[in-house]
């Protein structure tokens, strides 16, 4: 009986791991696609805010990080090359915009990815 629960419970944790990747991935998605980098990532970690005053001894308070944030943080050396590639092609070259508009929903897809399987309540039970 105890191997069936455990089991059950195994289960019920892969499938909330499973739900909470999507779950991420989807806000990232949409939050890439509304374009507003100042916008608030109500769906990220907060960081801490390093710019509010304090008193001495006082921890820095929290903040939640913004879109434009969060996206910086996603992109790595290799996702940046490609980055600047497309940026290159799309002011200097005849490749079509419709390639060069997948190209980039590809990258921000592989990102919201990467973000969700990092940010994902790994191990937390409610």
């Amino acid at each position: 009986m105890n191997t069936l629960t455990r089991e059950r419970k195994q289960d019920a944790e892969a499938e909330a791991m499973v739900k909470s990747d999507k779950y991420l991935h989807d806000e990232f998605i949409s939050a890439a696609r509304l374009g507003d980098m100042a916008a608030k990532a109500l769906f990220a970690p907060m960081v801490r805010d390093f710019m509010t005053p304090r008193h001495a001894g006082e921890p820095a308070p929290q903040r939640h990080q913004f879109v434009g944030e969060v996206l910086d943080s996603t992109i790595h050396d290799t996702e940046q090359d490609a980055l600047l590639v497309m940026l290159c092609r799309l002011a200097y070259s005849a490749t079509p915009k419709a390639v060069l508009a997948q190209e980039a929903r590809d990258l921000i897809e592989d990102m919201a990815w990467r973000f969700a399987a990092a940010n994902t309540m790994a191990g937390e039970t409610a």
